[in-house]
């Protein structure tokens, strides 16, 4: 019980956390990109729904990159749930859709 208390202290701090947020948050923003055409040279607006046509370059990304994201939700749901309201307020001044695409992907 002590190794896992430890352990639990150490990932739940609160500076790492948020660093990992803004990582997370970076890396869905960048597979919804992906998501939307093959060339992707600068964030552009998301509109719904998505093409029908998937990208080929998204066949190209490992499975483990949305592992880590859903994993990090998990992991972030089950130990520290107020840091939804951080998320939140990180994309407060960003692109809305943007954060339209990752509070959906949190709940």
């Amino acid at each position: 019980m002590k190794w896992y208390l430890c352990i639990k202290a150490a990932l739940t701090e609160p500076q790492l956390l948020e660093l990992t947020m803004n990582f997370h948050i970076a890396t869905s923003s960048w597979l919804v990109q992906v998501a939307r055409e093959s060339h992707v040279t600068a964030f552009e607006p998301i509109t719904f729904p998505l093409p029908d046509k998937v990208p080929v370059v998204l066949g190209y990304t490992p499975e483990f990159i949305m592992g880590n994201v859903t994993d990090f939700t998990l992991f972030l749901h089950r130990f520290k749930d107020d840091m939804y309201e951080v998320c939140y307020t990180i994309l407060e001044g960003k692109n809305k859709s943007m954060k339209h695409v990752v509070m959906n992907q949190i709940n």
